[in-house]
């Protein structure tokens, strides 16, 4: 999976293509967590929150019509320091893959993901 944007803050980066998306596209995603850092971080868990949101604007002669319409809200815990195999001293970085695809009946316009 060849992300192109970086985010770092402290122990956790997340990996992502910041492109609008259309229905029917698969979005995949990585984070990486620096058991290194976690106690410097005061770290107890690690969740993904994703939602996918439509946006749409039509434009009729003077006037402008926007709605934005939910169709996916999910969240999922990767990690938390009390079920974690790893000890949060070690210099490993744990990785985890995620993906949500598109339904292909969202509606016809673009998704910012």
């Amino acid at each position: 999976m060849a992300l192109a944007g970086k985010l770092t803050d402290g122990s956790i980066s997340l990996f992502c293509d910041p492109v609008v998306r259309t229905s029917g596209d698969k979005i995949q995603r990585r984070v990486e967590l620096d058991l290194s850092r976690v106690l410097d971080d005061k770290l107890e868990a690690l969740a993904i929150h994703m939602h996918a949101r439509v946006y749409s604007e039509i434009k009729k002669g003077e006037d402008t019509f926007q709605d934005s319409i939910l169709i996916m809200g999910k969240q999922t815990v990767l990690w938390r320091s009390d079920a974690s195999s790893e000890p949060v001293s070690s210099s490993r970085i744990l990785t985890f893959l995620f993906e949500y695809t598109i339904p292909r009946d969202a509606p016809p316009v673009l998704l910012r993901l």
